[in-house]
């Protein structure tokens, strides 16, 4: 699957895009239906993965001998989040010890 907003496509999120659509079967292809115009794409995200967090983790004032308490950044923009809200992170860690 392309990703739309990256290299060749580059699109903006908000961009009007123009279509062409083939319908495809084992005899063969269809003719090519066209927008002419832009299609209204009003209110309509691409979506995408979201991109890496902007700044790494850092350790909170709670942590202590018995819990650590781990903050980022909430990544809410559509560029952040690929235009579909965060729905989980995922936390891995070690002993810290591999450099």
């Amino acid at each position: 699957m392309i990703r739309f907003l990256e290299p060749p496509i580059n699109l903006v999120l908000g961009s009007p895009i123009r279509v062409r659509i083939w319908a495809y079967n084992i005899i063969g292809t269809s003719d090519t239906a066209s927008s002419l115009a832009p299609v209204d794409l009003q209110g309509v995200v691409v979506h995408t993965i979201p991109l890496k967090p902007e700044l790494p983790p850092w350790r909170g004032a709670l942590t202590n001998t018995n819990q650590v308490d781990l903050r980022w950044t909430s990544m809410t923009s559509l560029n952040q989040n690929g235009g579909s809200a965060i729905t989980s992170y995922e936390v891995l860690w070690d002993a810290g010890t591999s450099g």
